[in-house]
Parts: structure tokens; C-alpha cells; sequence
């Protein structure tokens, strides 16, 4: 927020708040299981006060990955990015993209 002026009072598309959190649980050597949180507050696509429409919504995302690796140096992975299909915006009229699914595998050399 901008202090000291009465028209453009906001920073534009810079959350005010922003929390990331994340832990890495291996029930066994070969498994790692990683649960993830996101939230972002509200920004502002405009920093006119007066512009109080142009507003992205905070929201709240969780994701998961799991890796599995069967042998050295071979990962294989599973992500689902936006687990509760949270509609949500970085930028104001351009939506995310919702639920989403990746897989993967990682070898070391």
C-alpha cells in the first residue's frame, strides 16, 4: 500500500500478504509424499482508489507430489496442482487454470 497519496494508493498486482508452505513426509526410503499450501490476499489490478473493481480475490491452493524411486538415480513423480479446483486470477480477466495433473520422471546421470 502507498501511504501519502490520495489517488493511487495500491501497488498493482503485488499481493499484500503471501504464505507458502510445505513438508516432505518419507514414510519409507524410497517414497516421498509432499503436501503444499499457497495463499496470496487480494491484488490490485489498478492503483487508482477509486478503481475498486479491478480486484483479483485472494484465494488458497493445495497441491500434492508424490516420487517414488524404484532404483538409484530414477525418480518417478505424480503432482496434482490445485487440488479443490480453486478459481482464482494473477492478473485481473485472465483466469488459472483449475485442477491439474502432471507426471513425471528424473534421472541422474
Amino acid at each position: 500500500r502507498i501511504k501519502n497519496d490520495d489517488e493511487n494508493r495500491y501497488i498493482i498486482g503485488v499481493p499484500e500478504h503471501s504464505f507458502f508452505a510445505g513438508l516432505i513426509y518419507s514414510p519409507i526410503k524410497s517414497i516421498d509424499i509432499i503436501p503444499q499450501f499457497r495463499y496470496e490476499s487480494k491484488r490490485y489490478a489498478s492503483s487508482a482508489i477509486a478503481d475498486k473493481e479491478s480486484v483479483n480475490k485472494s484465494y488458497s491452493l493445495a497441491d500434492l507430489k508424490v516420487a517414488f524411486r524404484p532404483i538409484e538415480n530414477l525418480e518417478l513423480n505424480a503432482r496434482i496442482n490445485n487440488i479443490f479446483d480453486e478459481e482464482y486470477s494473477y492478473s485481473y480477466g485472465f483466469p488459472c487454470e483449475g485442477r491439474n495433473y502432471y507426471v513425471g520422471f528424473k534421472y541422474d546421470f
